[in-house]
């Protein structure tokens, strides 16, 4: 959405257009590209990137429908009003963080996302957990790179499900720091939904 009076009034632009109602595995079901984060570079270039669902995924053997979910990639160089065809990147797993991701000084890229479906696609400390990948890109988001796995909260609590880490900003301190903050939501018996923290210490 963009805006060229201070956020009175919003017009669309599109991003990762896919029409054909035969990549949704429930018909009735919109599939396409959802849950963007974009990266805005110090020359104007915009990077969105952005998941895609259904038969956009990869196959995953076992998983109903046989695909886990990935990220695509789409740029823009003016301004957001026209952007280029998606491409693929190595990076699976659903979105987590909303909104804007992090630029460093160096121009790699920092974007939290949920790990994906599949248990094999990293090395993870608990195979069986889900949880929060810190991921982080040195070619403009085409390859991404784990930097950092959390699967449990700061009291122990396993991050259980696929659900578990929701709708994550960066935010930037006033000595020059930067924290992640992101909803967690254990929706097993524990019930506990509550925001935690992390301050990201990047080399």
């Amino acid at each position: 959405m963009l805006s060229d009076d201070d956020g009175k009034t919003w017009r669309f632009s599109q991003v990762g257009h896919e029409p054909d109602v035969a990549i949704r595995n429930v018909p009735t079901m919109p599939a396409g590209f959802n849950e963007q984060t974009l990266f805005l570079e110090e020359d104007g270039r915009l990077v969105s990137i952005i998941r895609g669902r259904e038969d956009l995924g990869r196959g995953v053997p076992g998983r109903p429908w046989g695909c886990d979910t990935w990220f695509f990639r789409s740029e823009s160089l003016d301004d957001g009003e026209t952007w280029s065809k998606p491409e693929i990147t190595n990076l699976p797993g659903t979105g987590g963080t909303c909104g804007r991701g992090l630029v460093l000084p160096d121009g790699s890229y920092v974007i939290g996302v949920r790990l994906p479906y599949s248990r094999g696609y990293y090395d993870l400390p608990e195979k069986e957990l889900f949880g929060l990948n810190l991921a982080r890109s040195f070619d403009r988001g085409r390859t991404w790179t784990p930097q950092f796995i959390v699967q449990h909260d700061p009291e122990g609590i396993p991050m259980s499900t696929h659900y578990s880490v929701m709708n994550g900003l960066f935010l930037s301190n006033p000595d020059g720091s930067c924290d992640y903050v992101f909803g967690f939501f254990e929706p097993n018996d524990s019930g506990i939904q509550r925001i935690l923290r992390l301050r990201l210490g990047i080399k």
